[in-house]
């Protein structure tokens, strides 16, 4: 199974005691696999470009590429509905700012797709970050416990099934 998707990501909340970065912006990415009967299981990769915001009182924005690898296993219901649930071993976000900011972690996610046209789904995700790394100004600073930063982004996605 290969389904590329091709969608609009937006953060809707930020479950962490210190300011997180929220964003919106295009996002593309193929989930890769076997299927087997109703079952299917792969690579699930994605790449987008972000417009992100540290301060959402702030008219300050900056540019943002997000990078997500990780796994993915769910269900197929009669060629016409899937549900999946996805790992991602690495999730990583980089920001064009002034002091070279960049998250690194984890990531983990679900989503719903209905097959509308042959070959042609409407999809649905929600990614649950955990990011526990931090790069800024050339230091690398592992956080734990409430400082990590995990917005939750929600993904309404075309995609393209074969």
């Amino acid at each position: 199974m290969f389904d590329g998707h091709l969608g609009f990501g937006f953060t809707v909340e930020q479950d962490s005691d210190q300011e997180g970065p929220s964003f919106d912006g295009v996002e593309v990415g193929a989930r890769i696999g076997p299927t087997l009967g109703p079952i299917i299981l792969g690579a699930d990769v994605s790449y987008a470009w972000m417009n992100s915001s540290n301060d959402p009182n702030s008219s300050t924005e900056y540019k943002m590429n997000k990078t997500d690898l990780g796994a993915f296993f769910g269900f197929e219901f009669l060629k016409l509905l899937r549900v999946w649930g996805s790992y991602y071993l690495v999730s990583e976000m980089k920001f064009d700012s002034p002091d070279s900011y960049k998250l690194r972690g984890t990531a983990v996610g679900g989503g719903i797709g209905l097959t509308v046209l042959p070959y042609v789904s409407i999809n649905a995700e929600a990614k649950y970050y955990n990011m526990n790394e931090i790069t800024s100004n050339g230091q690398d600073t592992t956080v734990a416990g409430d400082q990590r930063q995990k917005p939750l982004e929600i993904l309404v996605s075309i995609g393209c099934i074969f």
